[in-house]
C-alpha cells in the first residue's frame, strides 16, 4: 500500500502533463428505458412557428458544454440561428450553430431548416461532446517545472503576458478535434438516428456515425489505464494490439508544429515507455487492478482543479478516440480523406485579438504597447470581402462605444477582416496567452495589404477571443442582424465585465518586456508589488511615458470595454433579447447555492453541465416570454439539476435524464 501511495504521488504530476482531458460523469451505463412515445411533453416538432435569432457565444475554455445546453434550449423553442459570432471556445459553438443550419438532413417538410430537429440531435450527441479531449501540453518529466510555472502563473493570479511559445494546452489536438466536430454536424446524414424514439438508441447511432467520420476507436477507462501504464513492448508481446493502438493514438495526438527531429511525439512515447519499463513491477503496475486504481486516484485528485477537472470527465467512462491524422489535418483546415478545405460555416464571424510580432532566430517576439494590439474577424472565403466592407468602416467599428467621447478599444485602422480556414481560425481565437502556443495568423491578401507592414519577419500573432465577451455588437453591424430583420438576440456570457484575466492581458501590453506570468515576475524581480499588479497598477518600467500617463490610458481602455459590454448585453431586438448569463466556472451559483463539491461535479461531467445550462436558459426564456416548448429530448422531462444541494443528487438527476452511454457493446474495434 505504501508503494502504491508513493507511486500515485509520482504519477499525478506526470499524468497531468501526459494524460488527456475532457468531461465525464461516473454514472451508470445507459439503460433501455426512456421510450419517448411514453412522454407527455407539451410541444411536438410541428406546433411552434419558426423564428430567427442572431447568436453570440463567449469563450469559456474547457466548459464549452454549457454553450451546448444553452443552444439546445434555443433550438427547442424553434429559433433558427441566422448569424453567429463567437470567440475562444465560444467560436466552436458559434460554428456548430450554423453548421446545423447547413445540414440537409435537418430540414423540415418545407425544405427549410428545422431547429427542433437540431435540438433533438444536439441533445443526443453527448458521446461526441464528451469524447473531445483537452490534452495538457506534453512535456518530458525533466521539464515539468516549466509547465507548472506557466500553470500557476496563469490560473492562480491571471496572466500578464505570456510569450507565444508558452502553453498549457495542446493546440493541434483540441483545435483539430473541434474542427472535426463542427464538420461532423454540418456533413453527416442524421435521418436514421433521428428516427429513433429512444435516447440510448439515438446516442448509439450518432456515436457510430462519429466513429466512422473521425475513424475513432472505442476506449474504456480500464483499457486507457492499461495503455498508459503498461510498457508498449509488453503489450505487443502479449498480443494486446487494441491497447497498443490506444497508446499509439494517444501519443500521436501530441503531434505538433513545434516538433523537432529530437523532441517530438515519438521520442516522448519512447521516454514514457522507458520510465514504465524501469518501474513496472516496482510500483505494482503488473497488477491490472492497481493500474486502474492509480488512474482513478489521479482523476479524483484533479477533480475540482479548475480547467484540469475536464480530465476526469472523458476518462471516467467509455469514449471514442479519433484518428490523430484526421485531427492534425483538421487543425490545418483540411479533410484528410478528401483533401477538401474545411471552411467556416456561412454567416459566422469569429474574432480574436492579435499582436504585432517580429521574428528573431526563428522565435516570435511580440511588440509591447497598446498600439501593437489588433482585432481580427475571420469568415469563409465567400463572405470575407463583404464582411471586410462592413467592419472596416469607422462608423461600424464594433469596439467603439456609442458614446463617441470614449475612445475605441481598438481603432478602426487596426480592425482586420480576413478569410481563413476553420482550423486556423479556431487556432487563432482559442489561443489565449498561457493556454496555447500561439502562431502567426495566415491573413488573406486584402488583409495583408490593409496592414501594409506584414512580412515574413513581422506578422500578427493570435492572442485569443477574450475581448468581446458579448459579440452581439459585431453581429449588429450586419444586415442579417438588424433589428427589423431578426426576432431575437441570444448570447451566452458569464455576466461579468472586464474580469481579472482580461485586465491582466491589457496590463501586459503596457510592460516593456513580455512576462510569462506573475510567478516568473516575482522570481525575477521580488520588489514588484504583487497586489498592485493584480489590481491593475502599472509599474514604473521606463524609458517610455511615466507610469501615471500609462495608468490613465490603461484605465480608459478598461472603461471603454466595460461600456461596450453593458451596451451589447442590453441589446434589444424586435421580440427582445435572451441573455444566458451562466456562471460556467461556478454552476452551483445558478441554482442559488455555492458549493465547491457541487461545482466539481458540474465541471467534470459534461452531461451535468449541458443539463445545467439548458435548465438555466429554459428558465430565462420562460421568464421573458420567449418560448415554452418542451420536446422529448431525453429519457424523461428534466428535474431540476440546479436545485440539487448534494453532488450525489446531481448525478442521480443526470443518470435518470441522460445516462452516459456504454459503447463497449456493439462497438468492436
Amino acid at each position: 500500500m505504501r508503494a502504491m501511495t508513493h507511486m500515485t504521488k509520482l504519477l499525478v504530476p506526470l499524468c497531468v502533463a501526459f494524460v488527456a482531458c475532457a468531461p465525464a460523469s461516473g454514472i451508470q451505463p445507459a439503460s433501455a428505458k426512456g421510450d419517448l412515445a411514453a412522454h407527455t411533453q407539451s410541444q411536438t416538432l410541428a406546433k411552434t412557428s419558426k423564428k430567427t435569432a442572431c447568436v453570440s457565444f463567449q469563450g469559456n475554455g474547457v466548459y464549452f458544454a454549457s454553450h451546448v445546453g444553452a443552444l439546445i434550449s434555443l433550438l427547442e423553442n424553434n429559433y433558427e440561428p441566422v448569424f453567429a459570432t463567437g470567440g475562444s471556445s465560444g467560436a466552436i459553438l458559434a460554428s456548430v450553430s450554423r453548421a446545423l443550419v447547413e445540414n440537409p438532413s435537418l430540414r423540415g417538410a418545407d425544405g427549410s431548416f428545422a431547429p427542433q430537429k437540431a435540438a433533438v440531435l444536439l441533445a443526443s450527441s453527448s458521446p461526441v461532446i464528451e469524447s473531445v479531449l483537452f490534452l495538457p501540453r506534453f512535456t518530458t518529466p525533466l521539464s515539468l517545472l516549466d509547465s507548472f510555472d506557466v500553470f500557476f502563473s496563469g490560473s492562480a493570479a491571471g496572466v500578464l503576458s505570456a510569450t507565444p511559445r508558452d502553453a498549457l494546452v495542446h493546440s493541434e489536438s483540441i483545435v483539430g478535434q473541434s474542427t472535426l466536430v463542427i464538420d461532423f454536424f454540418r456533413s453527416l446524414d442524421f435521418s436514421v438516428a433521428l428516427a429513433e424514439r429512444n435516447l440510448a438508441e439515438r446516442e448509439r447511432k450518432i456515436a457510430a456515425l462519429w466513429r466512422s467520420f473521425s475513424d475513432a476507436i472505442r476506449v474504456t477507462p480500464e483499457e486507457f489505464a492499461d495503455a498508459i501504464f503498461v510498457p508498449r513492448s509488453r503489450l505487443v508481446a502479449e498480443g494486446h494490439m487494441h491497447i497498443v493502438q490506444i497508446q499509439d493514438r494517444f501519443f500521436r495526438l501530441y503531434r505538433s508544429k513545434q516538433d523537432t527531429m529530437v523532441n517530438n511525439f515519438r521520442t516522448r512515447q519512447e521516454q514514457w515507455n522507458q520510465l514504465l519499463e524501469g518501474n513496472f513491477e516496482v510500483f505494482g503496475l503488473n497488477n491490472p487492478e492497481k493500474r486502474r486504481s492509480v488512474l482513478k486516484n489521479i482523476l479524483e485528485a484533479i477533480r475540482g482543479v479548475e480547467s484540469f477537472d475536464s480530465l476526469t470527465a472523458t476518462l471516467s467512462g467509455d469514449f471514442l478516440l479519433a484518428d490523430p491524422d484526421r485531427v492534425y489535418r483538421a487543425f490545418d483546415g483540411f479533410d484528410s480523406r478528401t483533401g477538401r478545405s474545411i471552411e467556416i460555416p456561412s454567416n459566422v464571424v469569429l474574432h480574436t485579438t492579435a499582436r504585432r510580432a517580429t521574428r528573431k532566430l526563428n522565435e516570435w517576439n511580440e511588440i509591447p504597447g497598446l498600439e501593437s494590439l489588433h482585432h481580427v474577424y475571420m469568415s469563409n472565403s465567400r463572405q470575407a470581402v463583404h464582411n471586410a466592407q462592413a467592419l472596416h468602416r469607422p462608423e461600424n467599428n464594433p469596439l467603439q462605444p456609442s458614446d463617441k467621447s470614449k475612445s475605441p478599444v481598438i481603432p478602426t485602422e487596426r480592425i482586420v477582416a480576413t478569410a481563413l480556414g476553420l482550423g486556423p481560425a479556431l487556432a487563432a481565437t482559442t489561443g489565449e496567452p498561457t493556454a496555447f502556443v500561439r502562431l502567426p495568423i495566415a491573413l488573406d491578401v486584402p488583409a495583408r495589404e490593409r496592414l501594409a507592414w506584414v512580412s515574413n519577419q513581422e506578422q500578427l500573432i493570435g492572442s485569443g477571443g477574450w475581448l468581446e465577451k458579448v459579440s452581439l455588437g459585431t453581429a449588429t453591424k450586419f444586415n442579417e442582424c438588424a433589428p427589423q430583420n431578426v426576432d431575437l438576440y441570444f448570447y451566452t456570457s458569464d455576466g461579468e465585465g472586464v474580469n481579472r484575466f482580461a485586465k491582466m492581458l491589457f496590463l501586459g501590453l503596457f510592460l516593456d518586456q513580455p512576462l510569462r506570468g506573475l510567478l516568473a515576475r516575482q522570481i525575477e524581480n521580488p520588489s514588484v508589488n504583487l497586489g498592485a499588479l493584480l489590481s491593475g497598477q502599472i509599474p514604473d518600467n521606463k524609458p517610455f511615458e511615466t507610469p501615471a500617463d500609462k495608468q490613465k490610458v490603461f484605465n480608459g481602455v478598461l472603461e471603454s470595454v466595460d461600456t461596450l459590454f453593458a451596451e451589447t448585453r442590453d441589446a434589444k431586438a424586435r421580440a427582445g433579447s435572451l441573455p444566458v448569463n451562466f456562471a460556467f466556472a461556478d454552476p452551483s451559483k445558478m441554482g442559488g447555492t455555492s458549493s465547491k463539491a457541487l461545482n466539481a461535479v458540474f465541471r467534470s461531467n459534461r452531461r451535468a453541465m449541458i443539463l445545467a445550462a439548458y435548465e438555466y436558459t429554459r428558465k430565462t426564456a420562460l421568464e421573458r416570454g420567449l418560448g415554452s416548448a418542451s420536446l422529448p429530448l431525453w429519457n424523461k422531462q428534466l428535474d431540476s439539476v440546479l436545485g440539487q444541494t448534494k453532488p450525489d443528487d446531481v448525478l442521480a438527476v443526470v443518470s435518470d435524464t441522460m445516462p452516459r452511454l456504454s459503447i463497449t457493446e456493439g462497438f468492436s474495434n
